[in-house]
Protein backbone atom coordinates (compact mmCIF):
# COMPACT_ATOMS: atom_id res chain seq x y z
CA UNK A 1 0.00 0.00 0.00
CA UNK A 2 1.36 3.39 -0.90
CA UNK A 3 0.54 6.47 1.14
CA UNK A 4 0.99 9.98 -0.21
CA UNK A 5 0.30 13.30 1.46
CA UNK A 6 -1.20 16.27 -0.37
CA UNK A 7 -0.05 19.85 0.16
CA UNK A 8 -3.14 20.62 2.24
CA UNK A 9 -2.33 17.79 4.66
CA UNK A 10 -4.91 15.25 3.41
CA UNK A 11 -3.56 11.73 3.19
CA UNK A 12 -4.49 9.50 0.27
CA UNK A 13 -4.04 5.75 0.47
CA UNK A 14 -3.47 4.00 -2.82
CA UNK A 15 -4.01 0.27 -3.01
CA UNK A 16 -2.03 -1.53 -5.66
CA UNK A 17 -4.05 -3.80 -7.93
CA UNK A 18 -2.27 -6.88 -6.55
CA UNK A 19 -3.54 -5.97 -3.06
CA UNK A 20 -7.18 -5.54 -4.06
CA UNK A 21 -9.53 -8.27 -2.86
CA UNK A 22 -10.81 -10.79 -5.36
CA UNK A 23 -14.34 -10.76 -6.67
CA UNK A 24 -16.82 -12.18 -4.18
CA UNK A 25 -17.27 -15.93 -4.21
CA UNK A 26 -20.98 -16.77 -4.84
CA UNK A 27 -20.81 -19.91 -2.66
CA UNK A 28 -19.27 -17.94 0.20
CA UNK A 29 -21.93 -15.23 -0.17
CA UNK A 30 -24.70 -17.82 0.22
CA UNK A 31 -22.91 -19.47 3.14
CA UNK A 32 -22.60 -16.10 4.88
CA UNK A 33 -26.31 -15.39 4.35
CA UNK A 34 -27.23 -18.82 5.75
CA UNK A 35 -25.15 -18.17 8.87
CA UNK A 36 -26.68 -14.70 9.25
CA UNK A 37 -30.19 -16.09 8.78
CA UNK A 38 -29.66 -18.66 11.54
CA UNK A 39 -27.95 -16.10 13.76
CA UNK A 40 -30.86 -13.67 13.38
CA UNK A 41 -33.10 -16.10 15.23
CA UNK A 42 -30.46 -16.95 17.84
CA UNK A 43 -28.77 -13.66 18.64
CA UNK A 44 -30.06 -10.98 16.27
CA UNK A 45 -26.98 -11.25 14.04
CA UNK A 46 -23.46 -12.59 13.91
CA UNK A 47 -20.11 -11.08 14.79
CA UNK A 48 -17.13 -11.44 12.48
CA UNK A 49 -15.73 -14.10 14.80
CA UNK A 50 -18.99 -16.05 14.67
CA UNK A 51 -18.94 -15.91 10.87
CA UNK A 52 -15.35 -17.15 10.76
CA UNK A 53 -16.10 -19.98 13.20
CA UNK A 54 -19.29 -21.16 11.50
CA UNK A 55 -17.75 -20.96 8.03
CA UNK A 56 -14.68 -22.86 9.19
CA UNK A 57 -12.26 -20.06 8.27
CA UNK A 58 -9.16 -19.17 10.23
CA UNK A 59 -8.74 -15.56 11.36
CA UNK A 60 -5.80 -15.26 8.97
CA UNK A 61 -8.26 -15.86 6.09
CA UNK A 62 -10.61 -13.01 6.98
CA UNK A 63 -9.63 -11.26 3.74
CA UNK A 64 -11.35 -14.07 1.82
CA UNK A 65 -14.63 -13.04 3.38
CA UNK A 66 -14.31 -9.28 2.92
CA UNK A 67 -15.31 -9.01 -0.78
CA UNK A 68 -18.41 -11.12 -0.13
CA UNK A 69 -19.39 -9.01 2.89
CA UNK A 70 -18.96 -5.80 0.90
CA UNK A 71 -21.02 -7.21 -1.99
CA UNK A 72 -23.82 -8.33 0.35
CA UNK A 73 -23.85 -4.94 2.07
CA UNK A 74 -23.80 -3.00 -1.21
CA UNK A 75 -26.71 -5.06 -2.56
CA UNK A 76 -28.71 -4.42 0.62
CA UNK A 77 -28.78 -8.12 1.57
CA UNK A 78 -27.15 -7.51 4.94
CA UNK A 79 -26.41 -4.61 7.23
CA UNK A 80 -23.55 -3.91 9.53
CA UNK A 81 -24.97 -3.38 12.98
CA UNK A 82 -23.26 -2.59 16.23
CA UNK A 83 -20.49 -5.22 16.34
CA UNK A 84 -22.47 -7.64 14.21
CA UNK A 85 -23.68 -8.39 10.73
CA UNK A 86 -27.44 -8.70 10.24
CA UNK A 87 -29.33 -10.23 7.32
CA UNK A 88 -32.01 -7.95 5.85
CA UNK A 89 -35.49 -8.82 4.62
CA UNK A 90 -34.09 -8.62 1.09
CA UNK A 91 -31.27 -10.95 2.13
CA UNK A 92 -33.76 -13.54 3.36
CA UNK A 93 -35.71 -13.28 0.09
CA UNK A 94 -32.49 -13.64 -1.92
CA UNK A 95 -31.52 -16.69 0.14
CA UNK A 96 -34.89 -18.33 -0.53
CA UNK A 97 -34.60 -17.61 -4.27
CA UNK A 98 -31.16 -19.23 -4.38
CA UNK A 99 -32.21 -22.38 -2.49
Amino acid sequence: MAVSELADGNIITTIRRSQMPELPNPDLRLAILKVLDAALEEAGGASGKTLLDRLGLESENVMEMEPSLMWLRDKGLMQVGLRMFVITKEGRSYLQEQS
